[in-house]
């Protein structure tokens, strides 16, 4: 009997106590709920003309298209810019070593890989070994122009239609540029059958 009437005195103080919370403390918990509802949801990437300037070098991406029927190809256009006054080195090494994509749906959600783009992902090493690696000179104000996926079908499950934002990440490790170049957010759309 002692023992059962201690876990019911137990069970009574929790009860009391939880009575006398304050309510901005019960408010506080379902903000912090509510907020990590929220933040799980995505962020809708804003759309720009170009990305955003690194050490001298901007990328760009960009579709031909503003809208494709569902199973056409999607091939974005993709060029890495020198800003500066002097002249600047990138690394081409395939692409996947040292670029990466995002792609994310109108609600902000990363779209889920294909396999291959799995298989692509795993490549992205920017201070990794490499097979091939070919220098490439940007003379001041210079562009070129960068061969990257020739299709985000192969890449993304892109089965739903809707609008959809795509950027490239170059990052390099190297003695001639080092960093993290995000490109601008590009949109498309796919339509409805």
């Amino acid at each position: 009997m002692v023992h059962l009437r201690f876990f019911d005195r137990i069970g009574m103080n929790a009860f009391n106590t939880l009575k006398k919370t304050p309510f901005f403390v019960w408010s506080f918990a379902l903000l912090f709920v509510f907020f990590v509802y929220i933040s799980s949801a995505g962020v809708k990437p804003k759309v720009s003309a170009s990305g955003s300037l690194v050490d001298g070098l901007k990328a760009v991406v960009s579709f031909p298209k503003s809208a494709y029927k569902a199973g056409e190809l999607i091939s974005p256009l993709y060029q890495i810019q020198n800003t500066t006054k002097t002249n600047i080195t990138i690394w081409q090494c395939g692409f996947y070593p040292n670029h990466r994509l995002e792609l994310k749906n109108a609600q902000g959600r990363e779209v889920t890989m294909t396999a291959r783009g799995k298989e692509a992902t795993a490549l992205f090493a920017p201070a990794g070994p490499r097979r091939k690696n070919l220098p490439v000179i940007l003379a001041p104000g210079e562009s070129v122009a960068v061969d990257g996926p020739e299709d985000l079908l192969a890449l993304f499950s892109l089965e739903n239609p809707g609008s959809f934002y795509f950027r490239i990440i170059y990052q390099e490790v190297s003695d001639t540029w080092s960093g993290r170049l995000d490109s601008n957010w590009a949109v498309f759309q796919i339509l409805p059958p």
